[in-house]
């Protein structure tokens, strides 16, 4: 039986354990979190592992539908305090502005995959709230922790970047902006004396820019990643989003079609 890979990694950070992947030779070790270059960083440490791509068709046969259900399994999970103990040579991370994350999150999972129409409990959730299953991104980003409660898909591809890399960012060797991936290309061929590329990088589906944010959408999802932002000050700035977010507001020259609907209950808490 196929395991469901949202469901896995979910229950697993209820607990503070998290994903950590070893390659076993040169001791470098990658902690992922979702819609941060993790389905590019997760094929090359498959391929440099076991000398091949991944192949989806024969892995599905074996019961993984992605590269993501594989490094799923058992072995690849550890408690977050202990991850830095098993990476012998080099432990990363890649980090990712957390607004920016969101809309990633929203063109991928909502858009493009339809994620809202793959689980049956979402439709009565989403229902009883007055909430649609086609939001458009400003519905989405007020209502998010409705929208994540009701499909576990979303939960775990919107959460915190700090609830899979943790809140102390001294336990890593190196934690790369999402925009320094050649970096993290140039790292794997250094530490493993591997010739090896990233190849075409994963695109998210339709290109939806910040300014698209209706301004009580952005300070909700301020709110919401005020964690993030905390955690990740050296890498990226509330204020410096603040302010690409204005300019980008400024330089449009017509309002956006939607404001969104309005949250269902109160997200402030």
């Amino acid at each position: 039986m196929r395991r469901s890979i949202t469901r896995v990694i979910s229950r697993r950070l209820e607990g503070r354990w998290t994903n950590c992947i070893v390659l076993s030779d040169s001791g470098v070790g990658y902690v992922p979190t979702p819609k941060i270059g993790c389905s590019t960083i997760k094929n090359a440490f498959y391929e440099l592992a076991e000398g091949k791509p991944f192949d989806k068709g024969a892995m599905r046969q074996l019961g993984y539908e992605d590269v993501h259900a594989y490094f799923s399994q058992d072995e690849y999970f550890h408690r977050l305090e202990d991850v830095r103990g098993l990476a012998k040579s080099y432990l990363f991370c890649v980090v990712r502005d957390p607004v920016k994350r969101l809309i990633s999150c929203y063109r991928d999972r909502v858009v493009l995959r339809q994620d809202l129409g793959k689980e049956k409990k979402t439709a009565p959730i989403l229902r009883v709230l007055g909430l649609p299953m086609e939001p458009d991104l400003n519905t989405f980003a007020l209502n998010l922790r409705a929208y994540m409660f009701s499909n576990w898909l979303i939960r775990i591809h919107a959460r915190n970047q700090t609830d899979f890399i943790g809140t102390d960012l001294n336990r890593y060797d190196r934690v790369f902006k999402l925009e320094e991936m050649a970096g993290v290309e140039t790292m794997l061929r250094d530490y493993t004396d591997r010739p090896f590329s990233f190849g075409r990088l994963k695109s998210d589906g339709p290109k939806i820019a910040l300014s698209e944010l209706e301004e009580p959408a952005f300070e909700q999802l301020l709110r919401l990643y005020a964690k993030d932002y905390e955690t990740l000050a050296p890498f990226y700035q509330r204020e410096a989003i603040i302010s690409e977010y204005r300019t980008a507001r400024e330089g449009r020259k017509a309002p956006s079609a939607s404001a969104g609907v309005q949250p269902a209950y109160d997200t402030r808490a």
